[in-house]
């Protein structure tokens, strides 16, 4: 069996004092976790080892297929195009401090994300 070390507790006690943090400043927002693809890629076991890499706060909208688009990437033109149907995409105003209106209006949702990515346990790795 593994020992974790000491610099692994280190590190895996400052991740979740920055998101107990987050949570006591923002208790009325939900905790999601935002899982790298690497963690959960195949079909052998029923749970994945991840570790927390950071968390933030910030809003999303998701399109039908379920696929998010953050509020802090800015990326007005993809999030419109792909969250908005045609029709509504097809009638937006040209100007672009128009459509950044309606990226503004869209409906985000806020929250505290936990970013997980996988944790390497081989030869050693870390947690942390």
């Amino acid at each position: 069996m593994r020992q974790i070390e000491q610099h692994d507790i280190l590190s895996s006690t400052r991740d979740a004092k920055d998101l107990a943090e987050l949570i006591a400043e923002r208790p009325d927002l939900p905790v999601l976790a935002m899982v790298d693809a690497e963690i959960c890629c195949g079909d052998d076991y029923g749970c994945y080892l991840g570790k927390i890499s950071t968390a933030t706060i910030d809003k999303f909208v998701m399109d039908d297929g379920g696929r998010m688009y953050f509020i802090s990437d800015e990326d007005v033109e993809c999030t419109l195009e792909n969250v908005l149907t045609c029709g509504e995409y097809d009638n937006l105003p040209d100007d672009d401090r128009a459509r950044r209106e309606f990226f503004d209006e869209l409906p985000w949702t806020e929250a505290i994300l936990v970013y997980t990515t996988i944790a390497d346990m081989k030869d050693g790795g870390d947690l942390g």
